[in-house]
């Protein structure tokens, strides 16, 4: 596929399935699979951070993006800085204004939203069990107050992966 680059961002709340469908849409449409930065970061301290290593997860988060990114094909991004804005301001009740300068100036192409229909699936770096709802609410208004391209995605198991690749089909016109 000689496209340009092309980014999909998979967002949205904890337990949704970003992870799994963002690695079966980068095997299905022979993509680029970009892993969430956050996670790999946080297993290593294990789990452990407060508002400053946050501020400096965000900078590493788009040096080790830079270094995955493939600028000529696609991209499929488990999480990006739509995540960490959420995060500050679920967490910490602000956003640092280098982050959101940051966010305005990604060229991301589409967001798939995973809406929080899936089973919770407790892990240790998880922390939202209880309100996947209101944080999904809150990925929405961001992506609609920027004004971003996004589809929601439904479904579990299958039927999550067919919606997914739907979207994703008809976004590139396949």
């Amino acid at each position: 596929m000689d496209v340009g680059k092309i980014n999909i961002v998979l967002t949205g709340p904890e337990s949704t399935a970003k992870s799994s469908i963002a690695k079966y849409l980068a095997e299905k449409f022979e993509g680029n699979y970009i892993p969430e930065f956050a996670r790999v970061f946080l297993e290593k301290r294990q789990g452990v951070y407060d508002q400053n290593v946050l501020a400096d997860l965000w900078k590493l988060h788009l040096e080790n993006q830079q270094e995955l990114i493939n600028p000529n094909g696609l991209n499929i991004l488990d999480t990006d800085l739509e995540n960490y804005m959420i995060w500050f301001q679920h967490k910490y009740g602000n956003v640092p204004q280098d982050l959101l300068e940051a966010f305005q100036n990604q060229s991301n192409n589409l967001y798939l939203l995973m809406y929080p229909d899936t089973p919770w699936a407790k892990d240790t770096l998880r922390e939202n069990p209880r309100n996947r709802l209101e944080l999904f609410v809150e990925y929405k208004s961001l992506l609609d107050r920027y004004n971003l391209r996004y589809l929601v995605i439904k479904g579990v198991g299958e039927e999550r992966r067919r919606n997914a690749n739907q979207a994703l089909s008809t976004f590139l016109n396949l």
